[in-house]
C-alpha cells in the first residue's frame, strides 16, 4: 500500500498543471527508480544512497543501473522510440541474458582447465523477445564508446555495427549454438588480455590473498578496506565482519545450496568464515552479498574455496508480454542459476554455482576466483588512452560479444520448448546483414542520446531531491 501511494504521489507531480517534456521525463525517472528500489531504500538507506551516487558518478554506471528503465522504454508505447522489424511471436519467447553489456562478459575456467569467454551476469535472465538483448548489447557498447575520449560518433557506429555483425554471422552460421571462445581459438587483443590476466591471477589464488588472512596453517577472513573510492558516499571495495545472526544465516544457506550444485563433493560444507562484501556492482550495490570461506578438497588451507553469496531480486518486467501459463522457477536465485547453466557454452563453467532460498531471500552462490575475470570499461579507457588498444580492438571485442549472445539464444530452449535457433532463423530469412546492422544502429542512434539526456536529468534529481531522490517514508 505504501508503495502504491508513493507512486500515485509522484505521478501527480506530472498530472498537476502544464509541464514540459523534460519535467515529465524527470518525474518519470524519479517515480520508476523509487518504485524499483523502494524496499531496499527503506532497508538499506545508506547503501541505497551510495548506489544512486555510483550511478551518478559515470555515464556507464548510469546505464548499468537503469536496465529496468530500459525495459519500460522498449516495451511500453512511446512516441519517437524506434521499433524493430526483426520480430515474430515465436521469437518473443527466447531465453534472454537479460542485461547483456560489455562489463557482463568475462572468463571462466572449465573443469578440464580451459579458459572460455562467456556472459557472466544472469540476474535479469528471463524469456522475451530476442531483440531486447541485441539492442541492450548494442547500447552497452555505444555507452562504453562515449566513455573513451578519442572515440567519436563514427567509433560508436563501428562498435554497434560490430555487435550486430557478430550476432548475424553466428546466428546464420551452420551451427549457431556451438561457438566456444578459448585462448586456442581467440585471435583478438582484448580477449587475449583478459585470458592472460585470468590465468595469472587465478593460478596464484589472488582472491584468497585479498579477502582472507593466512596465519600459519589457519586461514580466516580479512575485514577492512580493499580499495577506496574517489566518489563521495560510494564504497570502493570493503569487507565487514558479520554478526552472529548473519553468520548463522550464511551457514544455513550453504547447507541448502549443496542441493543445487553440480559438485558431488558438496554433500557437506565446512564454513570457516563469513564476511559482508560492500561496494560491488551498480544495480546490486545495496543488496546482501556475503563472502563465505569453506574447506576445500583437503584439510590444507592452500585449497580453501571462497564463495560469493549474493541476494537476487526480480528480473525487469516486460510490460507487453502476456502472463505466461506456467511458473518456470521456484525463486529468483534458481532462475538465475539455471539460466546461467543453460545460456553458457559449458554448464559446469562454474562448478560451485548454486542457489539457496531463505524465507523471503534468494541467494545465488558462485566461486569467487580470479579465473573469472571480467571486462572493464575503465581498462578500455586506460588502454586506448595509452595507445595499447585501438578502435579496431574494441570492435573485435564487440563482434565477439555479438557472437556470444547469438550462441546463447540459439542453444537455449524457448518457453515453448523449441531451440532458440529454430525460432530466430525465420526472422532473418530473406533479410541482409546490412539491414540487421541498420536496425541495431538506428535504435542506438535514437535511444543513446535519450539515455544521455536521462543521465543529466538523474543528476538534477539527486541535486534537487536528495540522495534518495525524494523517497517518502524514510526515518531521518
Amino acid at each position: 500500500m505504501r508503495v502504491g501511494l508513493l507512486i500515485l504521489f509522484v505521478f501527480s507531480l506530472v498530472a498537476c498543471g502544464d509541464v514540459d517534456e523534460q519535467t515529465a521525463r524527470r518525474s518519470w525517472l524519479q517515480s520508476t527508480l523509487i518504485q524499483d528500489n523502494y524496499d531496499i531504500i527503506l532497508r538499506e538507506p545508506e547503501l541505497s544512497a551510495g548506489k544512486f551516487a555510483k550511478m551518478d558518478a559515470t555515464y556507464y554506471n548510469y546505464f548499468r543501473g537503469t536496465a529496468a528503465q530500459f525495459y519500460r522504454d522498449q516495451t511500453q508505447p512511446h512516441d519517437g522510440r524506434p521499433t524493430t522489424t526483426f520480430a515474430s511471436v515465436a521469437s518473443s519467447e527466447v531465453l534472454l541474458i537479460g542485461d547483456p553489456h560489455p562489463e557482463n562478459i568475462g572468463s571462466f575456467l572449465t573443469p578440464d582447465d580451459r579458459l572460455i569467454l562467456e556472459f557472466n551476469d544472469f540476474d535479469a535472465a528471463r524469456f522475451g523477445p530476442f531483440m531486447l538483448d541485441v539492442h541492450r548489447l548494442g547500447l552497452g557498447f555505444w555507452t562504453a564508446s562515449d566513455m573513451v575520449d578519442s572515440f567519436d560518433a563514427d567509433a560508436r557506429k563501428q562498435l554497434v555495427e560490430a555487435v550486430a555483425a557478430g550476432y548475424w554471422n553466428q546466428i546464420t552460421s551452420g551451427a549457431p549454438g556451438t561457438l566456444q571462445i578459448t585462448p586456442a581459438t581467440n585471435t583478438f587483443t582484448i580477449t587475449e588480455d583478459l585470458f592472460r590476466r585470468a590465468r595469472r591471477d587465478g593460478d596464484i589464488q589472488e582472491e584468497l590473498d585479498e579477502y582472507t588472512v593466512l596465519d600459519g596453517a589457519k586461514r580466516t577472513m580479512f575485514y577492512g578496506e580493499i580499495e577506496s573510492s574517489t566518489v563521495e558516499g560510494v564504497i570502493g571495495d570493503m569487507v565487514q565482519e558479520v554478526d552472529e545472526q548473519e553468520r548463522r544465516l550464511a551457514t544455513i544457506a550453504m547447507q541448502i545450496y549443496c542441493e543445487s550444485t553440480v559438485k558431488s563433493k558438496c554433500d557437506e560444507v565446512e564454513v570457516k568464515g563469513v564476511s559482508r562484501r560492500l561496494g560491488a556492482g551498480v544495480s546490486s550495490y545495496p543488496l546482501k552479498r556475503w563472502y563465505v570461506l569453506i574447506e576445500g578438497p583437503t584439510a590444507s588451507s592452500d585449497d580453501d574455496v571462497l564463495l560469493e553469496v549474493k541476494e537476487i531480486r526480480d528480473a525487469p518486467v516486460i510490460q507487453t508480454l502476456p502472463i505466461f501459463p506456467r511458473q518456470t522457477h521456484f525463486n529468483n536465485a534458481q532462475r538465475v542459476v539455471e539460466g546461467q547453466r543453460i545460456l553458457q557454452s559449458d554448464a559446469q563453467a562454474d562448478a560451485y554455482l548454486g542457489w539457496a532460498a531463505l524465507d523471503s531471500f534468494a541467494f545465488r552462490v558462485r566461486h569467487r576466483t580470479k579465473y573469472q575475470k571480467g571486462f572493464g570499461v575503465d581498462r578500455l579507457m586506460e588502454k586506448v588512452d595509452e595507445g595499447e588498444w585501438t578502435l579496431q580492438d574494441a570492435a573485435d571485442f564487440a563482434f565477439q560479444a555479438g557472437q556470444l549472445l547469438a550462441r546463447a539464444h540459439a542453444s537455449a530452449d524457448t518457453l515453448s520448448g523449441k531451440k532458440g535457433a529454430s525460432v530466430i532463423a525465420p526472422v532473418f530469412r530473406g533479410r541482409s546483414e546490412d539491414e540487421f546492422k541498420t536496425d541495431v544502429l538506428n535504435f542506438c542512434e535514437v535511444y543513446g542520446p535519450a539515455q544521455s539526456n536521462d543521465y543529466e536529468l538523474f543528476g538534477q534529481l539527486r541535486e534537487r531531491k536528495g540522495p534518495h531522490l525524494g523517497t517518502r517514508g524514510l526515518t531521518q
